[in-house]
């Protein structure tokens, strides 16, 4: 598990910081599992979601390849950015619901014969969709941004059929998305609680969204380059990925080329330039997030959407040249091995990462109970865990992994969130209640002298009482409260 599921344990009940950050709708569907948090059972709903999401882009998009259906099934089951979400336990299978409600929302939306009827049930679903995770508004984004290119395609139907249909959809879109924050404003309102400024909504307003928007909209292009090209949030270059993603967005290039030449699109400038200029816009679509929120900071869970070029390259080019069809679908299946590889990796790269704390927690705890003048009741100052000063790790496996966030170490780097997961680990792994010391003793112990004449652990005196609180010393420099 993560950082944050071993955290939050074995069961989970929903705190007044998912409502802080707009997520209200944790509260309502997280008792459906009795607020258990069990990896296994988390992990086959979390499965299940994603394939009834793979299911629903290929009916979206209308995909009649069975190769392309199938491809597109599994990149995203085996995709980095989803098995780093099913790290997260504890709200992985809610994070994968809000998938599937953000694509029942653009089913709607581009399937309901009703236009009123596809309206309401695109923006209900809309709202439920961020009230469990927002960042996968890009989706919708994207797939309706996709489908007017989609409908440009189509010499049949007037140029201004696709504009209406464009405006139709963002402003389905943006009524969903300001219902939902009218919500969040009363749930707070309700319940007392302030809006947090992680993730940046406390900061939300349109004058901060147009201010910002030069450096939003690079911050989403930069973001979209690094996810395919760099080893930001994904170890690209290691499995040469960046190499196959190339060419894969060449065969994309050259399908998409393809019909518009076949099908004589190249003749109506206005056409062509719509189409270009949505093609251009895809990127920011996908990461309307960053627009929408301009200090948004994407990292590997929130970065899915990007993904979505594998289904759209498919329903492009099922009518291009068999040899740009069949490159494609060989580069999609050589990322989904190299993906799922990945994966494999990481999970015996957790897996060192719990033993190896595992091994130091007991060893941490032998000397403890070795401590004179330590007895169970005793407040406990961790000063520090198990880093690479402890356990250098071996870069040529590590760089194989899905990305960055397996090689962090199994806690936090800041003090709270650091100790509680400390805590957590000595309950589940050996039924020892350790009481931790707060952050201003903390505070004041590693500021102290005899703090700093401390050796670092596994030196002698790496452990013991000071003040009255028992201090282990695992780096010289710790983090400090936040």
């Amino acid at each position: 598990m993560s950082q944050d599921g071993l955290c939050k344990s074995i069961r989970y009940y929903s705190e007044d910081f998912d409502l802080s950050i707009g997520r209200w709708g944790i509260r309502i569907f997280e008792p459906l599992r009795a607020n258990y948090t069990i990896v296994y059972l988390s992990a086959a709903v979390s499965i299940l979601l994603v394939a009834v999401s793979a299911v629903l882009l290929v009916s979206l998009l209308q995909i009649r390849s069975m190769t392309g259906s199938i491809l597109t099934g599994i990149v995203f089951e085996v995709a980095p950015s989803l098995t780093a979400t099913m790290l997260h336990e504890y709200v992985s299978d809610l994070y994968f619901l809000s998938m599937v409600f953000i694509l029942i929302a653009s089913l709607a939306l581009v399937r309901c014969p009703n236009r009123i009827a596809a309206t309401v049930l695109s923006v209900i679903f809309t709202v439920l969709s961020l009230s469990l995770y927002q960042s996968y508004i890009g989706i919708e984004v994207g797939i309706c941004v996709f489908l007017t290119a989609m409908m440009l395609m189509d010499r049949s139907l007037p140029v201004r059929a696709a504009y209406r249909e464009l405006l139709r959809y963002a402003l389905t879109v943006l009524s969903g998305l300001v219902i939902y924050l009218v919500i969040v404003k009363i749930v707070q309102f309700v319940s007392g609680v302030g809006t947090a400024a992680y993730g940046g909504l406390s900061e939300l307003s349109v004058s901060s969204v147009l201010l910002s928007l030069p450096s939003s909209v690079s911050n989403a292009y930069h973001a979209f380059v690094r996810y395919f090209l760099r080893d930001d949030f994904i170890y690209n270059t290691a499995w040469h990925r960046d190499i196959f993603f190339l060419l894969f967005f060449l065969c994309f290039g050259g399908a998409l080329i393809f019909r518009i030449v076949r099908d004589g699109i190249y003749k109506e400038k206005g056409r062509l330039l719509f189409l270009i200029a949505l093609m251009l816009l895809y990127p920011a679509a996908v990461n309307i997030i960053a627009l929408i929120v301009p200090t948004t900071e994407f990292y590997l869970l929130t970065t899915i959407q990007m993904l979505l070029v594998v289904p759209f390259f498919f329903a492009v080019s099922e009518d291009a040249a068999f040899f740009v069809q069949l490159l494609g679908a060989v580069m999609v299946l050589v990322i989904s091995a190299t993906y799922f590889m990945s994966d494999v990796i990481s999970y015996k790269a957790l897996k060192e990462t719990y033993d190896q704390a595992i091994y130091g927690a007991e060893r941490i705890l032998d000397r403890m109970e070795q401590t004179e003048g330590y007895d169970r009741n005793m407040p406990v100052a961790f000063a520090g865990w198990f880093t690479e000063e402890n356990y250098p790790k071996d870069e040529s496996f590590w760089d194989y992994s899905i990305g960055p966030m397996v090689s962090w170490q199994m806690t936090h780097g800041d003090y709270y969130p650091n100790t509680e997961s400390i805590r957590r680990f000595y309950l589940q792994y050996f039924d020892e209640q350790i009481v931790v010391a707060d952050p201003a003793t903390f505070s004041a112990i590693i500021a102290s002298p005899e703090f700093a004449e401390m050796g670092t652990f596994p030196a002698k005196d790496s452990v013991k009482v000071i003040g009255g609180v028992l201090v282990v010393k695992l780096l010289e420099h710790p983090w400090p409260p936040y």
